[in-house]
């Protein structure tokens, strides 16, 4: 199932040469034109961020628990692979389709930031989502309060600057635990935790 086409629509516009500079997250996670951090990103879902942050010249590790939205990325990974401008993003964007804290736990991997964007409980009065997000949310569960608290835990271990945690504008902390830091914008917000 195609649920991506990352040359299209909102998100081919954010992968556009030069928008990455534009993009929240990217300055979050220390990205300059001199500075490309290694991430791994713990919930790649859709790709949008891996990718996003490939396209700035990260070089990302992405997980994803769910083989039907993993095999989904892969595919839209590899037609990507044959746009121009995103060729080289692709290649710095290594999917591996499994749980990343039990993987963590098994493997000595690293990386100078460590992001999670966990989905999480969708409010029943409010608007449904739409398309590939709506097919998204039918496919993977939010995590517990015990499995956010584990996740944080084996992320701080993992990252060498920050774990990077995005979360609804309003939502509680991730594990009920207060960020070193926060960057709150209009639809969401990054909190950030120092490492162990």
């Amino acid at each position: 199932m195609n649920v991506t086409d990352f040359a299209k629509g909102k998100i081919g516009y954010r992968l556009s040469q030069g928008r990455w500079q534009q993009e929240p997250l990217a300055k979050i996670c220390g990205i300059t034109a001199h500075k490309k951090p290694s991430i791994i990103d713990c919930t790649a879902g859709l790709g949008h961020d891996a990718l996003l942050l490939a396209q700035a010249g990260a070089s990302v590790t992405a997980f994803e628990s769910s083989l039907t939205v993993a095999t989904a990325l892969a595919e839209a990974l590899n037609q990507a692979r044959s746009v121009p401008h995103l060729m080289e993003a692709v290649n710095r964007l290594h999917l591996i389709p499994e749980n990343a804290i039990s993987y963590l736990k098994a493997h000595l991997l690293r990386a100078n930031f460590v992001y999670c964007d966990p989905m999480f409980p969708h409010p029943e009065k409010s608007a449904k989502s739409h398309g590939s997000m709506q097919w998204l949310q039918s496919l993977v569960v939010p995590p517990t309060l015990e499995e956010e608290a584990e996740m944080l835990t084996i992320a701080r271990q993992a990252a060498t600057q920050w774990v990077v945690i995005k979360r609804s504008r309003l939502a509680p902390y991730f594990a009920l635990e207060k960020p070193h830091h926060a960057y709150t914008y209009r639809s969401c917000r990054f909190d950030l935790y120092s490492p162990f």
